[in-house]
């Protein structure tokens, strides 16, 4: 569930069954039950039926009940709208958010009794508050349920999740980047290495940075796809491990679109310099184990683009350490 964006495409015609954070080719011949093919049906049966259910599960476990029924849970965030009773009494929460896109979530309580209601504070908030109406916000310690005492009638309860960089070491000493819940990925294009392309279908739902091959196109819209990259991939990071948002800017648009988990439709990116990587090459239509970091480059350093892995269809996730 947790992987959904990353898996299902646009209009959900398409999907694959893995997500890899070392991808840079979806084909037909990557594995042999196609379980990285951009397809509707080249895939494991209980998936092609199954993938549906990943939008409706979260919805129905954003808001969970305490054990002994007095108390409400928010367990996930995402903007929703949820009616429930407490000791036989109505209560209605609505919480305004874009999170994960957006540190900030604003819950709206219209309360016919009183009840504790839990906040969860991801470890990785660090100075999280929370504020009850027009009190002044209090600090939530990180990794813990923080407990607001709801009382009946309406209220608000501000919850800040201060989002910073932060890396996590991989193999060979490489490095991942993540903000928040998000872990980022480099942004690159991909292109068609076949002529088969249905232009009217692609104009209307492919972004340009996917401009994928055609490989057989079935009834109500689906196809089997493939994607190459045509813009180079094996980059270095120079990134400063003890102080990350030092040498990582990030950007966000204002509003959220349609399709935040789109290449082109997302509202966050990070921009990072690299270097190419020359080494570091392609093994079995994968990226390669990274080269023990730190490494050097004599490639010129250039400005690199970092999305949400959900936002991306090829991914590189984990990257060498840059040291010149």
């Amino acid at each position: 569930m947790a992987l959904h964006p990353t898996l299902v495409f646009k209009l959900s015609h398409t999907h694959t069954t893995h997500s890899l954070t070392h991808s840079l080719t979806h084909s037909l011949t990557h594995s042999l039950t196609h379980s990285l093919t951009h397809s509707l049906t080249r895939q494991i049966g209980c998936c092609t039926v199954n993938f549906p259910q990943g939008w409706p599960k979260l919805a129905t476990q954003l808001m969970m009940k305490t054990a002994d029924g007095s108390g409400l849970v928010a367990a996930f965030y995402a903007p929703s709208n949820t009616t429930t009773t407490i000791k036989g009494k109505r209560v209605s929460i609505i919480l305004d958010t874009n999170y994960p896109l957006s540190e900030k979530l604003l819950f709206a309580i219209d309360a016919s009794t009183d009840f504790p209601f839990f906040l969860r504070i991801p470890e990785w908030a660090i100075g999280a508050t929370v504020q009850i109406d027009q009190s002044a916000p209090v600090k939530a310690q990180p990794g813990q349920l923080y407990q607001v005492n709801i009382r009946m009638g309406r209220s608000t309860v501000r919850l800040i999740l201060p989002m910073e960089f932060r890396i996590q070491r991989r193999y060979n000493n490489a490095i991942s980047i993540y903000r928040g819940p998000l872990l980022y990925v480099l942004k690159y294009s991909h292109t068609p290495q076949h002529a088969n392309i249905f232009t009217n279908y692609i104009s209307n739902t492919l972004s340009m940075d996917e401009k994928w091959v055609q490989l057989k196109h079935y009834a109500f819209n689906s196809s089997d796809w493939q994607i190459d990259p045509i813009t180079p991939w094996n980059y270095a990071l120079k990134v400063d491990v003890n102080n990350p948002s030092a040498s990582i800017q990030f950007f966000s648009s204002n509003t959220v679109g349609p399709l935040p988990f789109s290449s082109n439709g997302t509202p966050v990116k990070a921009v990072v310099q690299g270097r190419l990587l020359p080494s570091w090459g392609i093994v079995d239509n994968a990226a390669a184990p990274p080269p023990p970091s730190p490494v050097t480059s004599s490639a010129p350093l250039e400005r690199l683009v970092l999305v949400p892995y959900g936002a991306a269809r090829l991914r590189i996730a984990e990257f060498p350490l840059l040291v010149n």
